[in-house]
Order: C-alpha cells, then structure tokens, then sequence
C-alpha cells in the first residue's frame, strides 16, 4: 500500500495528467492507512494464532494427564475388586450382569448380558424379595441370604450384599 501511494505520487509528479494533485495526495494517504490496517490485522492475527496453538498445546497436555489420571484410578479398582476373595457382580437396573470379578466367573462362568436370576438361581423372573430391585428404588444398603446355583450345578448358600452405585446427581444406577 506504501508502494502504490508512492508510485501514484511520483508518476502524479513526473507526468502531470491534469488531476488535481490534493485528489492524488488523499488516494496517496488511503493506500497508507488500508495498508497500515491490513499490517495490523495480519500481526494480531499471527499473534492470536500463536496463542491458539499454545492453548491447545496446553489443553492437550492436561487432557492427557487427566486421562492417565483416570486410567490409573480404574486400575486400581479393577486391582481392589479382583482381589477380593468373594464374587463381586455389578447390574444395570435391569438386573443384567455387566461385571463381574474372576471369582464370580469361575463360580458361574460367563455372565456378563444375562440376567442375575438366570444366571445364579435357574429362575425366568426376578426373585420376590429381590434386594437389587429394592436398592435400585430406594438406594439403600441390603443383605440377604440367599441359595444360588454354581456352573457344575453345586447349589449353595450365600449372603448377598447389594449396594447402590450413584451418577453425579445422586441417582442409583
């Protein structure tokens, strides 16, 4: 723009064409001012382009270390419920199995999907006093004695402990 205001004034200078020279001067000034804008601009653009990409540098990082974070917490319960020495089972509130530790998948096999009547009493519908529905619908605390049925066919006794397992807003899920 600096260029084009000095080119138009020099040739206005060499060869006069008549215009008036205050005309050339303000058309002079316009590329100035357009051109200084545009230097601006484009250096605070870089500069926040800059910033931009160390932000999401940044924010990268701490996604990353969150998520380690969290890896490392879920191994270390993983570690806690695979080491107790009693079946440990978790259900939806439909009463499907979605975890269980190694204890409870040697005692009844592969579980996981089925229902928890099914798969640990030989029954079509959930028990009558079943406490997992209970816990569900009030989200306290049960034990119960129960009799189960092993992969080989072993029937036993037990005392099932259902605790609620809440989402931030407190619900038992």
């Amino acid at each position: 723009a600096v260029f084009l205001a000095l080119q138009l004034l020099v040739s206005h200078i060499i060869t006069p064409n008549g215009t008036p020279v205050l005309g050339d001067i303000a058309r002079a000034l316009i590329f100035i001012l357009v051109g200084t804008v545009v230097a601006t601009l484009s250096e605070k653009k870089q500069i926040l382009e800059d910033k931009l990409r160390t932000y999401g540098r940044t924010l990268e990082q701490q996604v990353e270390e969150r998520t380690n974070e969290l890896r490392q917490s879920k191994e270390k319960q993983r570690a806690i419920l695979e080491g107790i020495g009693d079946a440990v089972i978790v259900l939806d509130n439909d009463l499907n199995i979605m975890w269980t530790n190694a204890v409870a998948m040697n005692q009844c096999g592969a579980v996981i999907g089925r229902k928890c009547y099914e798969a640990y009493k030989l029954l079509q519908k959930p028990c009558a006093e079943c406490i997992a529905r209970k816990t569900y619908a009030d989200g306290v605390l049960r034990t119960s004695e129960e009799e189960g049925i092993l992969k080989d066919g072993t029937r036993i006794n037990f005392i099932a402990s259902c605790s609620p397992i809440r989402n931030p807003d407190g619900g038992v899920i």
